[in-house]
């Protein structure tokens, strides 16, 4: 009678048991699938709602800046400089200089001011001054604003370098829409104005033109290191300014779009390699001819005076 409801009561503990583990399975599955279905149908957990990329599109459309590698920059193009004066971009390209290019507006709350700062602060380090090895020219793009405002920003700026006679190769020009237009759709560099904040939307990039007015590099973003800095100019200057530490760096490195940055060029490296390997060898070569050479004469030298 005991063993009888020994097992009566083990096989209630085990149907319970196993009813329980069943429940157990039961809610984890469901909330499993309601934590699921709660991400998939609530547009804050999950990704953004349709009419979200819409509205980002439109408000960052016509302002991206597009790669142009190869473009011929209009070098007629008319400004005005700090003094008011009229000049032309062609006044500012000389034949073994490359000229940094930087679209901006003066007045702008944030985003050109990084632009300028990053600039400063990569050049600084860098320690090439404006207008010894490259010039430098910053064109508003917005046509309201003048050059007493440009003379007050190239001021600021011009302090924070921190190098002497660098106002003398930087330039801050305004200029009329269509000479800014032009300009810009030249390198790529996409703007709009937008009345309702009465600012300008527009990308963060630095260009790097070659003494002819093509556009050989571009560097976007906010920040810029001195080695891209000092690649960008020698290849704008086509070996023309730097040492040959610059010229050999340049052949081990190349830009990379993906990364916006100069990387480590295995091929370029490969070749550049070779060449000293053909060198070391000719110089090996030539040193063993010479020692060679000098055996030779002194046997020669050594019979005669024997005979």
């Amino acid at each position: 009678m005991i063993q009888v409801t020994l097992k009566k009561t083990n096989k209630t503990k085990l149907a319970s048991t196993e009813v329980q583990g069943t429940s157990v399975r039961f809610w984890s599955r469901s909330l499993l699938l309601s934590i699921i279905f709660g991400l998939v149908s609530f547009p804050s957990w999950g990704a953004p709602d349709a009419e979200t990329p819409k509205t980002t599109t439109r408000e960052f459309e016509g302002v991206e800046i597009q790669d142009k590698l190869g473009a011929q920059v209009p070098l007629d193009l008319v400004f005005k400089n700090e003094k008011g004066q009229e000049v032309q971009l062609k006044d500012y390209f000389h034949q073994d200089k490359p000229v940094l290019l930087s679209l901006v507006y003066y007045n702008c709350p944030m985003l050109c001011s990084l632009v300028l700062n990053g600039a400063i602060d990569g050049l600084k380090e860098l320690g090439w001054a404006p207008g010894d090895k490259y010039e430098a020219v910053t064109v508003s793009i917005s046509p309201v604003e003048t050059p007493e405002l440009a003379v007050a920003k190239k001021k600021n700026y011009m302090q924070q370098l921190g190098i002497v006679g660098a106002e003398k190769g930087w330039h801050f020009l305004t200029g009329a829409q269509p000479q800014i237009k032009a300009l810009a759709e030249s390198i790529g560099f996409g703007y709009r104005y937008d009345p309702s904040t009465q600012d300008y939307a527009h990308g963060a990039a630095l260009f790097f033109i070659s003494p002819n007015g093509k556009l050989t590099r571009l560097l976007k973003g906010i920040q810029f290191e001195p080695k891209e800095l000092r690649l960008s100019f020698v290849e704008a200057s086509e070996g023309k300014i730097g040492n040959i530490y610059d010229q050999l760096l340049l052949r081990c490195f190349r830009y990379e779009p993906s990364s916006k940055k100069y990387a480590f060029y295995i091929w370029g490296a490969v070749r550049l390699g070779g060449i000293f390997t053909i060198l070391g060898i000719g110089l090996l070569l030539l040193v063993m001819w010479r020692g060679e050479r000098r055996s030779s004469s002194s046997s020669l030298t050594e019979d005669h005076q024997l005979g």
